[in-house]
């Protein structure tokens, strides 16, 4: 995607990255997903907006607390500036909620590489749902409960996935890092 994306492409795109973290509760409630899975991914333990709002905005925001607490679940927004209903920072944050994090999602065609050298920096491994999912936990540290209930939501993924893991040369990263340092 070249320049800004249209609210079509952003809500299909929250889409897609939602359907990559399968949870293992879910519901909609006036245009948000709203997710639960008792492990540390926020996508699958979170409400996103993707439709506005059909009833007052702090009925909606209650509704899903509700929900939140019903499943024992942190209670986590994420939000998008073309999808959600404008005022929403201001009345989660009267509600006690604060902004923790901003993502940026970038797209670029892997079929349409343009040069087929491989990476200066590493190789791309393809690794099996396990062993992908026990390297992840190892470098997370996630508590053993945590990683159970991470494995189950796993297997609920409806379709291919592949698991990637880049090997690294440490060298040729180590030198990127310090061009990078030199640069800022």
């Amino acid at each position: 995607m070249v320049g800004a994306a249209s609210v079509e492409q952003i809500r299909r795109l929250e889409q897609l990255t939602l359907s990559t973290a399968p949870a293992l509760a879910e519901t909609t409630i006036d245009g948000w997903r709203v997710r639960a899975s008792a492990t540390d991914t926020r996508r699958a333990n979170s409400a996103t907006c993707l439709d506005a709002s059909s009833v007052p905005l702090v009925t909606t925001i209650a509704a899903i607390e509700q929900w939140f607490d019903a499943h024992h679940q942190a209670k986590v927004f994420r939000m998008t500036a073309q999808l959600s209903t404008p005022g929403m920072d201001e009345l989660l944050a009267a509600r006690g909620y604060q902004r923790r994090l901003d993502t940026l999602l970038m797209t670029r065609s892997l079929r349409d590489r343009g040069d087929h050298n491989p990476s200066p920096v590493g190789e791309l491994e393809v690794l099996s749902l396990e062993a992908g999912l026990a390297l992840l936990h190892t470098l997370t540290q996630l508590e053993v409960t945590k990683a159970a209930a991470e494995l189950r939501r796993q297997q609920r993924w409806q379709g291919a996935q592949r698991l990637l893991a880049l090997r690294l040369n440490l060298e040729t990263a180590v030198d990127r890092l310090r061009c990078l340092k030199v640069r800022i």
